[in-house]
């Protein structure tokens, strides 16, 4: 699991926005986390490393110069879960 630590220049999930953009390009399907299985092989591990080697320091690279933004395809992902208050408790 990838968690990213905003920096104030861009959100978090401006950062996993990138990150997802740029894995797709390299055919890695990514929400954050990786699903490793038996099926898996040693190629393609080699080749998500490789990737993040590659578009990790872009990703910092963008955030110094403050162009994550300019450099996002489409919309910033959305939170999927959402705080409610109250939702589903058991009453006191």
């Amino acid at each position: 699991m990838v968690q990213f630590d905003a920096t104030g220049l861009v959100t978090a999930l401006e950062m996993k926005t990138y990150m997802q953009q740029e894995l797709l390009r390299y055919g890695i399907l990514w929400t954050g986390f990786h699903n490793m299985c038996y099926s898996h092989t040693d190629k393609d591990i080699k080749n998500t490393l490789a990737a993040y080697r590659k578009i990790l320091p872009q990703l910092k690279k963008h955030i110094d110069l403050g162009t994550l933004l300019d450099h996002l395809h489409g919309e910033t992902l959305k939170p999927v879960f959402r705080k409610t208050s109250n939702f589903n408790t058991k009453p006191k």
